[in-house]
C-alpha cells in the first residue's frame, strides 16, 4: 500500500494540494490505482510470452519448402501470436476477477 509521505510527494509534483481529511481516502484509492496498473502489467507480460512461444512453436516446425505463399503463412503467423496473447490476457483477468 502507498505511503502518506508518497501520496504528498506525488500530490505536491502534481501541484494537487490535499486536505489532511482527506489523505486517508486518496492514499486509498491511489493504491487501488497502482494495483490496476499492476495488473495491467502482469497482463502485458502474460501476452507478450504467451505470443512468443506461439511464434517459437511455428518458427521450430518451419519448412521453407512447404510453404507455397508467404503472405498466407506470415498472415498466420502473427494470428496464432495475437490469438496466444489474447487467450493469456483473457486467462490472467479472469484470475485477477
Amino acid at each position: 500500500m502507498t505511503t502518506q509521505d508518497e501520496v504528498l510527494r506525488i500530490a505536491r509534483l502534481a501541484r494537487i494540494e490535499i486536505d489532511e481529511k482527506d489523505l486517508a481516502s486518496v492514499q486509498k484509492k491511489f493504491s487501488a490505482i497502482l494495483e490496476h496498473f499492476k495488473l495491467l502489467e502482469e497482463v502485458a507480460w502474460f501476452a507478450f510470452v504467451a505470443a512468443g512461444i506461439a511464434v517459437l512453436e511455428i518458427l521450430v516446425r518451419f519448412d521453407p519448402q512447404a510453404i507455397t505463399n508467404w503472405e498466407t503463412w506470415a498472415i498466420s503467423l502473427g494470428g496464432s501470436a495475437l490469438r496466444a496473447a489474447a487467450a493469456a490476457a483473457i486467462a490472467r483477468f479472469a484470475k485477477g476477477a
